[in-house]
């Protein structure tokens, strides 16, 4: 499956399930993963850089400064390097909408041959 999953993130250091992610990241090694930080203070950046050399599905754009979540988004389905992907969708980094969800719902676009 060509598909890329972008997950913003902003001042998450306290928040991200690092053994969550690391299943993730391990169980869909045909999803490519683009992880933006928002500009984040803390030390986000630092772990979803670890990430990066953990896992070759991983990738991060980083916004030098907080540039809202709507905007880091917008600007993330913006990068050239997409038009590769045959699927590029979203979800929060806290995962309130379970990965699952992302990937049934890319199983039933291709199931039925949905043109999107």
């Amino acid at each position: 499956m060509n598909s890329l999953c972008i997950l913003p993130f902003y001042n998450e250091e306290n928040r991200i399930n690092t053994l969550e992610f690391h299943k993730i990241f391990i169980q869909n090694g045909n999803i490519d993963f683009l992880l933006l930080n928002d500009g984040s203070t803390d030390k986000t950046l630092e772990i979803l850089n670890n990430f990066k050399n953990k896992f070759e599905n991983v990738l991060i754009y980083s916004s030098s400064k907080n540039i809202g979540k709507a905007e880091i988004i917008r600007r993330a389905f913006l990068l050239p390097n997409n038009s590769r992907y045959k699927f590029i969708g979203f979800l929060d980094s806290d995962f309130a909408t379970p990965f699952d969800e992302y990937k049934n719902l890319l199983n039933i676009i291709e199931e039925k041959k949905f043109d999107m």
